[in-house]
């Protein structure tokens, strides 16, 4: 067993869950700054895993391709900025139900060097009830994030570990905002890589946070959404564009706009 796969194995015993995906290092306690994003938790195979998720409409909520397991039975979302209910993961209480999901059809997974690399890691949860009483995000402009200077600045913000010392979503179910910053372009043009360094006040992608949005900053615009990150969540993290042409159409084509 490999070093991520340890690491990996001692965060899914102290979250109580089957899997954890990529929260907010180094943050502050959100509030009501981005009532829109919310703790996303999906079952598969009687499992429950743990992500976050944007509304991008009032039916639609955006996330990784990845939090959709194939073998998916169901979904549903929180959007409280700390969630209290009694019941979770089940359903119940402030949470609303999922009743289809999908991923984008480039989606892909493979192992490389001990770790799963995901490409158009996106995917959309489609609710029961339309949410009326939130204002969603928004989408970019194609292209938009070509058009940002070098270092750009972006929020990032989900739910799950706040550090790396046990801090666990099963304990403190709330949303985190934090400010990073776009590093030089990847090889892979499907994705952006952000920093997850601590210093200089920013913070970073960890456990309990993938689909989580990375928004130009002040704005509910959705460049992103965090889908991998180093085993220590201190070097970089890397997201999914959602600015990308094929991206669009997928998203634009299921929700019906």
């Amino acid at each position: 067993m490999n070093k991520i796969s340890i690491f990996c194995s001692a965060l899914l015993l102290a979250f109580g869950f089957a899997k954890v995906s990529p929260a907010i290092t180094n943050g502050a306690a959100d509030g009501d700054a981005h009532p829109y994003v919310g703790l996303l938790i999906v079952e598969s195979n009687s499992s429950f895993i743990s992500c976050t998720g944007t509304l991008i409409n009032s039916s639609f909520v955006l996330t990784a391709g990845h939090c959709i397991p194939d073998d998916t039975t169901g979904a549903r979302i929180w959007f409280d900025s700390e969630v209290a209910d009694p019941n979770f993961p089940s359903a119940g209480g402030s949470s609303i139900e999922a009743v289809d999901w999908y991923r984008s059809p480039q989606y892909s997974e493979e192992q490389t060097g001990g770790a799963l690399v995901y490409r158009y890691d996106i995917g959309l949860i489609r609710l029961s009830a339309p949410v009326s009483s939130l204002e969603p995000a928004v989408l970019p402009e194609v292209f938009f994030i070509d058009t940002l200077p070098k270092k750009a600045d972006v929020d990032l913000v989900g739910y799950g570990l706040s550090d790396m010392l046990g801090q666990t979503t099963s304990t403190d179910l709330a949303r985190r905002y934090a400010p990073a910053e776009i590093l030089p372009s990847p090889k892979d043009p499907t994705i952006i890589k952000v920093t997850a360094n601590p210093g200089q006040g920013k913070g970073g992608a960890c456990f309990g946070d993938s689909g989580g949005p990375n928004l130009l900053p002040g704005t509910n615009i959705v460049l992103a959404v965090n889908s991998t990150y180093t085993p220590g969540c201190d070097g970089y993290s890397s997201s999914a564009r959602v600015d990308l042409p094929e991206v669009m159409d997928f998203i634009r084509n299921a929700i019906g706009n």
